[in-house]
C-alpha cells in the first residue's frame, strides 16, 4: 500500500499560478505538482529543479515501457511522436539541470525555473488531460496514467 502524500505549505500566500486541471492528475503525481509550486511561491531553488526532474521521471518512467535511463525514456516520447522536437529539448533541460540540483546543490534563475515548470506543466497536461479517445489515443482512467508500449 502507497503511502499517503502530503504537501508542503511554506508560502501563506501561493504566488504561482495553479492550473485548474491539476484535479484531473493522477493523486502522486498531483501531490509532487503541488509540492514544486509550494518550492515556487519562495523562489527558484535546488530543491525545486529536483523537483521538476523527479516529476519527469515519474511520468517518463511509468509511460515509457522501455528499457533505459530517462534521457533514453524521453528519446522514446519523442520517437513515437507523442512530444514535439523542441518540448524534447526542453525536457532534456529539466533533467540536465535537476541533475546539477541534486548532484551539486545548483539553481536556476527565476525565468528559468519558470520555463521548465511550464515545460513539465505542458507534458502534465498533454499527457494526464488532454488525451482523448477522440484522437485514438489511450483513455485515461480514474488515475492511472496511459502506457506507451513499445514495439519491436
Amino acid at each position: 500500500m502507497a503511502a499517503e502524500h502530503r504537501s508542503l505549505s511554506l508560502s501563506a500566500t501561493p504566488s504561482w499560478p495553479r492550473p485548474a486541471w491539476i484535479e484531473d492528475l493522477p493523486a502522486r503525481i498531483q501531490g509532487m505538482l503541488t509540492d514544486v509550486y509550494a518550492l515556487a511561491d519562495n523562489g527558484p531553488s535546488p530543491l525545486g529543479m529536483a523537483g521538476l526532474r523527479m516529476l519527469l521521471e515519474q511520468v517518463v518512467r511509468d509511460g515509457v515501457d522501455v528499457d533505459g535511463n530517462l534521457r533514453r525514456r524521453l528519446y522514446e516520447l519523442h520517437n513515437r511522436g507523442f512530444i514535439t522536437t523542441h518540448h524534447h529539448e526542453r525536457l532534456v533541460n529539466v533533467i540536465t539541470h535537476g541533475n546539477a540540483a541534486v548532484h551539486e546543490g545548483a539553481s536556476v534563475s527565476g525565468e528559468e525555473f519558470r520555463y521548465l515548470l511550464m515545460s513539465i506543466e505542458h507534458l502534465l497536461l498533454g499527457y494526464f488531460v488532454l488525451r482523448q479517445p477522440a484522437l485514438g489515443l489511450p483513455q485515461n482512467k480514474a488515475g492511472q496514467a496511459p502506457r506507451l508500449i513499445s514495439t519491436p
